[in-house]
């Protein structure tokens, strides 16, 4: 089982209380077969894609938590005092910021993790064969530059390719699907989409990097030339403005927010990992 992140204290100016060691998944070891609730037996195609994937959803809420836990004050202080020559509020929140944006990164990563993990432990191998055909899945890991062993995360990028109302349709649709699991799931999908807009995932994935308030008014870093759309595909000269964006983000306010979506994202994976049956060899 994979463990919370407890929450910050208030007015914690940039601290995380408290980090929960995190538990291990499942692995390639451990796994002789698995069960789902019904007792019949799942296809060692599906073990296989299921324990990689499995592997590889505790490798990016790694990389999301650890860089969320560095994110704390504490350690950007650390970091400035041992590696830099002179210290500042400032240099301390830009460390702060820039453990941040990777942990919104790998958290928004995370989202289209999750969703292959559930298509692969709650479908059938014959669903699997005749959604996504071997053809695609061959042109898939071409078009990618994969290596011939990596075929399965060509069938991955497929799944992720899945638009929203066709996942959500065999989500509704699959009767071996626990309620609670939708649930957790459609919470989960609410605050991926926060993440993407409100907490500018989507701007690091396309190219700008989140500006952060400073506790230092002064401080201009991230100041942006700013024009409109319409400017820009008009033929007329118009002013340019120079200021810091309209929707900077605060530290205090990113930081509790990510906490929150990790634990909404292990809850998830929790009631997964107890939906299957792990028998030791």
């Amino acid at each position: 089982m994979m463990d919370f992140i407890t929450s910050k204290k208030g007015n914690s100016q940039g601290q995380l209380d408290k980090i929960d060691s995190l538990g291990k998944l499942i692995t390639p070891t451990t796994v002789c077969e698995i069960q789902g609730k019904t007792n019949e037996r799942i296809d060692c195609n599906i073990i296989a894609l299921i324990v990689n994937q499995y592997e590889n959803t505790e490798g990016v809420l790694d990389l999301a938590s650890h860089n969320l836990v560095f994110s704390s004050g504490i350690i950007s202080k650390k970091l400035c005092e041992e590696f830099y020559s002179k210290v500042s509020i400032n240099l301390q929140e830009k460390i702060s910021t820039d453990f941040i944006s990777n942990s919104i990164l790998y958290y928004n990563a995370s989202f289209d993790y999750i969703k292959v993990l559930l298509r692969f432990v709650y479908s059938s191998y014959v669903d699997l064969k005749g959604n996504y055909p071997e053809s695609e899945v061959r042109d898939t890991l071409k078009e990618l530059g994969l290596e011939k062993t990596d075929w399965y995360l060509a069938l991955g990028f497929l799944i992720t390719k899945t638009k929203d109302e066709d996942f959500k349709k065999w989500l509704r649709e699959s009767s071996n699907i626990p309620e609670d699991i939708w649930g957790c799931f459609n919470n989960l999908k609410g605050k991926n989409k926060k993440l993407k807009k409100d907490y500018q995932a989507n701007q690091l994935k396309h190219g700008a990097v989140p500006h952060f308030m400073r506790s230092n008014s002064a401080n201009t870093i991230g100041s942006r030339v700013l024009i409109t759309l319409d400017d820009f595909y008009s033929k007329s000269t118009h002013t340019i403005s120079y200021s810091l964006p309209g929707n900077s983000l605060d530290i205090e306010d990113t930081q509790n927010f990510l906490i929150k979506y990790n634990n909404a994202t292990v809850k998830l994976i929790n009631k997964v990992r107890k939906d299957i049956k792990i028998i030791e060899k």
